[in-house]
């Protein structure tokens, strides 16, 4: 088609006029996102709270391409923000639990369980509607004051299972050797690359905790349901049960299907009811005038050393330099009037946990500190926390691990079966001392050997410091042994069993505050935004590629480094906790 000599102005003049109406409808759409998400939501009178479980919650949102991927996650502080407001909100009239599957973890369980508790001592109605449910699952619903199980599932309380994978031959077959030392008879994760079958050292300490996770289940539902522990143990030990079975054995209340879950909840409250996800009561949210400020530093997944950093479908690391930073941020700010430091970390580089338990030991004398723990507070995780004025932790948290190895992974032999000529030219007495392609000589072990005995001492000595205990004592539970939070009450590495609810009431009765008072948590450091995360905006650089290549053969420095490279995928915890936990 051929355009006359009029005809290009105009063609120009509606290209731009459909420029014109996009932009404005671009324009449009963002105004009517920023009023969706950002515009005060209105909750009617007689609303009910839904909060549907169908993956596991996380101590923290994620960031960056992690949030960008998840949406807008409910963490550990939502519910506990939203929990705590609605059980003195005259509109919500409960809560309904909708539990599935996998979605509730062990450590986690009796967090989200506490909580649903105090909802519950609100007076107000709670009730769990299970579908298939785990063991974890399950011990969450009987919180609940009606547990009702989806007639078409079963409920699957088979128990607790840990698993701990023996690599030494496996290694062996291929021409890899793990050269290791450690300091503590029960440092676990040790023999995993070590032995080819566990110690007896290693089998006590396993075999007690199982027993102490699973009694730390059975107990409280036993006390839930109102009937015998030794009743519940059987029942899991027949299970899976079907739905008219569990409800003969009293686990349940009564058995549904899912579309029937509303009709039965509005019939017995009598009323209509308004049904709001706990996502759109989070929106409504916000700090009244006057609330009283406590700043919440988390420290997650693997301690390193640096800046904290999140890699999608790996995890969160927490550098050492960040939670300093956070520690210091707090005590300049004069609104804060302590600090809550959420453990739930495995462990990770010495280096870093000791940074941190010195920043926490300083940060005490200013300002109260008050750490609690969520599913794991082990090896460094609890050196970050031993400094505290309390420690917090849940009955099922793994806690303790005193201990430390270290070492290296020797690829001489694999390099020779493929072929690979590896050359090494150094300068230095203990240049080669890491290096990947051979054996520590006797000398160099020695060294290794002497330098770990001597962090070790210094992990005890500190413990026992926050713990005002003597050395002999924290010494005979240190030795790397994993307990239960539960245990670690008895032997004296924690103050008391507790989770959210409990940390922020000692936090407030150290800082002298009155316990009616309006109380904030403030995230140190503030959370991202998309867009800061993605860009790199306010992240110091960190040297991240470097880091992972270097750290990859730099085992002795931070084992967890082969996990994040995915040389390691398919072992759970292996840096630092001795087994994976799997619960049915």
């Amino acid at each position: 088609m051929e355009i006359g000599p009029n005809e290009g102005p105009r063609v120009k003049s509606r290209q731009a006029w459909k420029r014109y109406v996009v932009f404005a409808f671009l324009c449009v759409g963002a105004l009517g996102g920023a009023w969706f998400f950002l515009s005060p939501r209105s909750i009617p009178s007689g609303s009910m709270l839904v909060l549907d479980l169908t993956a596991p919650t996380e101590e923290r949102s994620g960031e960056g391409l992690s949030q960008l991927l998840a949406g807008a996650e409910i963490d550990v502080v939502d519910l506990w923000r939203c929990l705590r407001s609605a059980a003195s909100d005259p509109r919500v009239e409960g809560l309904l639990l909708r539990i599935y599957p996998g979605a509730v973890q062990l450590g986690l369980v009796d967090e989200l369980r506490g909580l649903v508790t105090q909802f519950r001592s609100s007076g107000k109605v709670t009730i769990a509607q299970l579908n298939a449910p785990d063991t974890p699952g399950y011990f969450l619903a009987t919180a609940a004051e009606e547990v009702l199980l989806d007639r078409s599932t079963t409920l699957d309380t088979v128990g607790v299972r840990m698993n701990a994978y023996f690599l030494k031959d496996a290694l062996g077959a291929m021409g890899v050797e793990a050269d290791l030392v450690r300091v503590g008879s029960f440092k676990g994760a040790f023999e995993e690359l070590s032995r080819s079958v566990p110690s007896p050292e290693f089998e006590v300490s396993m075999n007690a905790l199982v027993d102490s996770l699973f009694e730390s289940i059975l107990e409280p539902i036993a006390s839930a349901r109102r009937i015998n522990v030794n009743a519940v143990r059987a029942a899991f030990d027949r299970s899976p049960l079907g739905p008219d079975e569990a409800q003969a054995e009293k686990l349940i209340d009564g058995v549904i299907s899912t579309h029937e879950v509303r009709r039965r909840i509005e019939e017995k409250a009598g009323k209509p009811l308004h049904w709001i996800s706990v996502a759109e009561y989070r929106s409504t949210l916000s700090a009244g005038p006057g609330a009283r400020r406590l700043a919440l530093v988390h420290v997650l997944g693997t301690l390193i050393e640096g800046e904290s950093r999140e890699l999608p479908w790996i995890g969160f690391s927490t550098g050492a330099d960040t939670v300093v930073r956070s520690l210091n941020a707090a005590l300049e700010d004069p609104g804060i009037v302590g600090i809550l430091l959420r453990i739930d970390s495995p462990g990770g580089v010495v280096s870093a946990a000791e940074k941190v338990q010195l920043a926490v030991e300083s940060a005490r004398k200013l300002k109260p500190v008050v750490a609690s723990c969520g599913r794991v507070a082990a090896s460094g995780g609890y050196y970050a926390a031993c400094s505290a004025e309390r420690i917090l932790a849940h009955p099922t948290t793994l806690t303790g691990s005193i201990g430390i190895f270290g070492g290296k992974i020797v690829l001489g032999d694999l390099l020779a079966r493929l072929k690979v000529e590896a050359r090494t030219y150094s300068r230095g007495e203990h240049a080669t001392m890491n290096d990947f392609t051979r054996k520590y000589t006797a000398e160099e072990r020695l060294a290794l050997k002497s330098m770990l005995e001597n962090s070790y001492r210094k992990f005890v000595s500190k413990v026992a410091l926050g713990r005002k205990k003597s050395f002999e004592a924290i010494d005979a539970v240190a030795q790397g042994r994993v307990w239960t939070g539960r245990a670690a009450l008895a032997a004296g590495l924690v103050d008391r069993l507790g989770g959210f609810f409990e940390a922020v009431d000692a936090l407030v009765e150290f800082a002298n505050l009155d316990l009616g008072e309006a109380i904030e948590l403030e995230l140190f450091p503030a959370q991202k935004t998309i867009w800061e995360a993605l860009s790199g905006l306010k992240r110091p650089a960190t040297g991240v590629g470097q880091s992972l290549e270097v750290q990859s053969f730099e085992f002795l420095q931070n084992l967890s480094s082969f996990q994040q490279a995915g040389l390691l995928d398919g072992i759970s915890a292996l840096s630092w906790m001795p087994f994976s936990l799997e619960t049915r």
